[in-house]
């Protein structure tokens, strides 16, 4: 910031995680703040490194631009306020699954293919809210379908087979298909080999375990919604906006809700969140977990 570019009159500074740098825990700024250690030794307390970097960014040498990437700006911090006084602050919340599907769906026409829903879905449920990853996602299945064809759930498939991702997604629906052998056989897979991450890393059965757990404890959650959605007469695009949902997605979760009685979705839900807290809390066979909601969640009643 207080030096120019030898290579062109503006100079942009990209700070990415910025937080980490500006706002760390609050017992640990306390600490770095009043270490009268570190004030011995010379290091500038906390409070000065603030004026200092503030000082810096009102006044940067030539024309430069700073752009810090934040989870979130404290306002109730000194640094916070000033920063939202002095910078253009720009907010950008995270995507939902309902803007997210057109947009999908509108880069596939762009590259010369289509997408069905359910492959929409299937990347949604994969990758989540993180547009990178969707977009470099979509370009291998447009070279992969070829120009002009329709991508399917089956081609999504076949880029997914052997990640969490594709073992998460077929746990998931076989619990909302109330398939018990299909159920079974993913969570008996997932406790024994674990899976790979995106980046061809094998994960350990644990982990693996750990994060299903997670994401059928936010499926059973949106069962429960769809199913109560259905009670107050609620129609599919209803529920989708108070959901934060893709439509077809909503679709899906009030067939799969019809599945299940309201009660039986809410013992489901309490107990996915019991195993999650006993599994990370007290060290529980979180693989026996998995299997046992299998089970349990796909018997007939």
């Amino acid at each position: 910031m207080s030096g120019g570019s030898l290579f062109a009159k503006d100079k942009l500074v990209l700070v990415r995680a910025a937080d980490r740098i500006l706002f760390p825990g609050n017992a640990a700024a306390a600490a770095i703040d009043d270490d009268a250690a570190a004030a011995k030794d010379g290091a500038v307390k906390a409070k000065d490194r603030e004026e200092a970097f503030l000082a810096c960014i009102q006044k940067p040498a030539g024309r430069t631009w700073l752009v810090l990437e934040l989870a979130s700006l404290p306002r109730n911090r000194t640094l916070g306020k000033r920063l939202a006084e002095l910078a253009h602050v720009i907010p950008c919340p995270q995507p939902t699954q309902r803007e997210l599907a057109p947009w999908i769906a509108g880069q596939a026409r762009k590259d010369g293919a289509a997408i069905d829903d359910d492959a929409v879905e299937m990347l949604l449920r994969a990758h989540g809210a993180d547009i990178g990853v969707l977009a470099a996602e979509l370009d291998k299945l447009v070279l992969f379908a070829g120009a002009g064809q329709r991508i399917t759930s089956a081609m999504v498939g076949e880029f997914l087979t052997g990640t969490i991702e594709f073992d998460i997604f077929g746990f998931t629906n076989a619990i909302e298909a109330r398939n018990a052998a299909e159920a079974v056989f993913y969570a008996r897979r997932i406790a024994t080999q674990g899976a790979r991450d995106q980046k061809g890393k094998r994960e350990s059965a644990d982990t693996s375990a750990h994060k299903v757990l997670a994401i059928l404890a936010g499926t059973l959650e949106n069962l429960l919604r769809a199913k109560m959605a259905k009670a107050r007469r609620a129609d599919a695009e209803e529920f989708a906006r108070s959901a934060g949902l893709s439509p077809w997605r909503a679709r899906k979760l009030m067939e799969a809700s019809g599945k299940f009685s309201a009660r039986e979705l809410r013992h489901m839900v309490s107990f996915a969140a019991d195993q999650i807290r006993s599994t990370h809390d007290t060290g529980g066979d979180v693989m026996l977990s998995l299997e046992t909601m299998a089970v349990s969640f796909t018997a007939a009643t």
